[in-house]
């Protein structure tokens, strides 16, 4: 892990991206950040037409642009690893994305996203976010 003896909160970048509008001036400002005055993060940020996850590397904050699409960040996902907790999670809105598609959601996929995947302790949290801008969930079959 990336110890630092003094540096910046995570929470004071979030709260200077949070006054800006557009991705892209997002990324000029991470981009000038110095990635090790800061403990590990990962921070997705987006609009409307384009998505983005930063994270620090090194010296320097890299920025993705995410596809349109799903994405399961994990801790090393980013970086293209794989682990128990993602595969269990695409697993998990890969059976969301059949069941809209079908129109209909089972109420037992809810019960599913508070429980973790064998392969991890019970004490493992599972965090989920999701952006599902296009998804009318009034519409009852």
């Amino acid at each position: 892990q990336n110890e630092r003896a003094e540096g910046r909160s995570r929470g004071l970048l979030c709260l200077d991206l949070l006054k800006v509008i557009d991705p892209l001036r997002a990324i000029d400002i991470l981009r000038r950040e110095k990635a090790s005055d800061y403990k590990p993060f990962s921070l997705l940020f987006a609009n409307s037409k384009e998505a983005y996850v930063a994270y620090n590397a090194g010296e320097r904050v890299e920025c993705v642009r995410l596809n349109k699409g799903v994405h399961v960040l994990g801790n090393d996902s980013i970086y293209g690893g794989s682990s128990g907790k993602v595969d269990f999670a695409n697993n998990l809105f890969e059976d969301a994305r059949r069941q809209i598609a079908e129109g209909v959601m089972d109420p037992s996929f809810f019960k599913r996203l508070n429980t973790s995947p064998n392969t991890l302790k019970k004490s493992d949290p599972i965090v989920f976010f999701c952006l599902l801008p296009s998804i009318n969930f009034n519409k009852h079959t």
